[in-house]
């Protein structure tokens, strides 16, 4: 018997410290699996990295009736927007203020090539949207780099 009690005195500790440590890890999880998913979810609300890009476009095209060629007109026009951007912040030979200055006259040209592919109504419509996200004010966005 003396020795068996050596033996549990021995794994007292260890079971109680999986214990503790598992109660921990469930603790953490537990909120992590309870959040709710939808509209609701914070990465979605701002665009974030979990398919909020698609569904921002999505909502767009939905909002404003674009039809399927205007759609695939516009992702590329992003998508060669983005490309180009990112060549400009990766470029070391470039100083801060230059890099503001090429990106903000990429970013310019992007809207006018996205105006030309919507009708005047699709554009009203877009600029009463982009008012309406920015709280009612008629200025534009400021981004950091």
């Amino acid at each position: 018997m003396k020795k068996h009690s050596f033996q549990i005195r021995r794994a007292l500790p260890v079971t109680v410290l999986a214990a503790l440590g598992a109660s921990t890890v469930i603790g953490v999880i537990q909120p992590v699996l309870a959040e709710p998913t939808g509209s609701n979810n914070r990465t979605e609300k701002r665009g974030g990295r979990q398919g909020g890009k698609h569904n921002r476009m999505e909502k767009m095209a939905k909002e404003l009736g674009l039809t399927a060629t205007q759609k695939t007109r516009l992702q590329a026009i992003m998508t060669q927007t983005r490309s180009q951007s990112k060549a400009v912040r990766d470029n070391k030979s470039l100083s801060q203020t230059q890099k503001r200055e090429k990106v903000r006259a990429i970013h310019q040209a992007s809207r006018q090539r996205m105006s030309d592919v919507l009708t005047t109504e699709q554009r009203n419509k877009l600029m009463a949207m982009k008012t309406e996200r920015r709280g009612g004010k008629d200025r534009p966005m400021r981004r950091k780099m």
